[in-house]
């Protein structure tokens, strides 16, 4: 499972992983990414020498609920990965109709949503969701692979704000305290 989700993060990001496996010795597995921006973070050294990063990953509010939206599994899981340990529940939809299904019963803090969904796609949901009095207040961010120029433009009344997959700890955590506001 693990390799299965990792090729998928790293085909999603355009690179390749190559395996150099010998019998009775193990495998070398060799990922190569290209055009990655490189992000420095403060390294800390705990008591044990291991090393720790030093980013804070708390959110504003007590609890945290998040409808999260996206036809693909593996994102899926890497979102609930990313908040695991935290005050965050995560309420999980595979398109545009299931978010508008949760809501009917639940209303969350802040709505994920990918963008391209079948079914019902991630604009028309947030659109029909801001056009209802009773969900316009819902933050609804668009977490989207093709977030360029033309595409913010073009969704930029309906979204309250935008993350380019493959989204980051914390980047996700940034917007999250944002909206929180």
């Amino acid at each position: 499972l693990g390799l299965s989700i990792t090729k998928n993060l790293v085909d999603m990001m355009g690179g390749a992983i190559f395996v150099k496996s010998e019998i009775d010795k193990g495998s070398v597995f060799t990922i190569l990414l290209k055009n990655v921006k490189i992000v420095s973070e403060t390294i800390n050294v705990n008591t044990d020498n291991q090393s720790v990063a030093a980013l804070d990953y708390t959110i504003n509010k007590a609890s945290v609920t998040i409808l999260y939206a996206d036809d693909m599994l593996i994102n899926r899981e890497l979102v609930k990965a990313m908040i695991e340990g935290t005050e965050i529940t995560i309420i999980e939809a595979e398109n545009g109709r299931e978010i508008l299904d949760v809501l009917e019963n639940q209303i969350p803090d802040i709505i994920l949503t990918d963008i391209r969904m079948p079914e019902l796609d991630g604009f028309k949901a947030a659109k029909l969701i801001k056009e209802n009095k009773k969900f316009k207040n819902i933050p609804i961010v668009a977490l989207t692979a093709y977030a360029i120029d033309s595409e913010i433009k073009k969704y930029g009344k309906t979204f309250d704000e935008y993350l380019t997959k493959p989204i980051t700890k914390d980047k996700l955590f940034e917007t999250i305290n944002k909206l929180l506001k």
